[in-house]
């Protein structure tokens, strides 16, 4: 299958549509099932429905957006997944986009580049990894993991999205305008 722009384009704008219909159906759920609960009482039920499902990345979301003290005492929380899944690369992926998020790139990368040797198909983590390779390591090491990225998920419009807008040919066009 040949990728022109503009199909590239229409596949991202399905993949964040589709990202932010999830996104709000999930925030709806969640406030309506915690609603009028105590912070302790919803993150206990958060933290059980990870213990069920520990892939599911929405509800990592939603535990982290609760939780929301600060990433040391949270980091502490997702060593204890880490060691009850140790095959489970959603885990190390949610911990290591929250570094992502305080910028602290050091940790971010040790815990993304665990989920994608794990799970390689997690798109998110080799476009955080690529994001961090960007402003820390230059352009050549990101366009490394986004090329792990698409090896893994050949099929999957976010990850080849997002390495035809950092090829070369559109570097350069996004940069000349």
């Amino acid at each position: 299958m040949k990728l022109t722009t503009k199909k590239c384009i229409f596949c991202a704008l399905s993949v964040v549509l589709n990202s932010l219909f999830f996104f709000l159906q999930a925030k709806g759920q969640i406030k309506d099932e915690y609603e009028g609960l105590s912070k302790t009482e919803r993150l206990q039920k958060l933290k059980a429905v990870i213990n069920q499902n520990p892939c599911d990345s929405r509800v990592h979301q939603a535990y982290i957006h609760h939780y929301g003290i600060g990433v040391s005492g949270l980091e502490q929380e997702y060593i204890d997944w880490m060691k009850k899944f140790p095959n489970i690369g959603e885990i190390q992926l949610a911990i290591g986009e929250t570094f992502l998020e305080a910028n602290n790139y050091k940790k971010a990368t040790y815990y993304l580049e665990i989920a994608v040797k794990l799970n390689p198909k997690l798109t998110s983590g080799w476009i955080s990894l690529s994001q961090i390779a960007d402003i820390e390591k230059g352009y050549e090491m990101e366009i490394n993991y986004l090329k792990k990225g698409v090896n893994a998920n050949r099929t999957d419009p976010e990850i080849l999205f997002n390495m035809l807008m950092r090829s070369n040919r559109q570097k350069e066009w996004f940069f000349r305008g």
